[in-house]
């Protein structure tokens, strides 16, 4: 729910290996601060990428 641990979670995703093409951005929406990672280029790499996400930093990720 806080901006500041959306920014710090925004940083960490960062530092992940990703293609160039996939951008890392924040977006506030009904109260709560997220962190948006894409696009990406199939459904399967996106999941693996929320799998990567989820086990690193022990967060939710959602692919949309």
């Amino acid at each position: 729910k806080s901006e500041e641990n959306s920014l710090a979670l925004m940083k960490k995703v960062e530092s992940l290996q990703r293609p160039a093409s996939v951008e890392v951005s924040k977006a506030y929406n009904d109260g709560l601060h997220r962190v948006k990672v894409g696009p990406y280029a199939s459904k399967a790499q996106a999941e693996a990428a929320a799998k990567q996400i989820r086990k690193q930093f022990g967060v939710s990720a959602i692919v949309q």
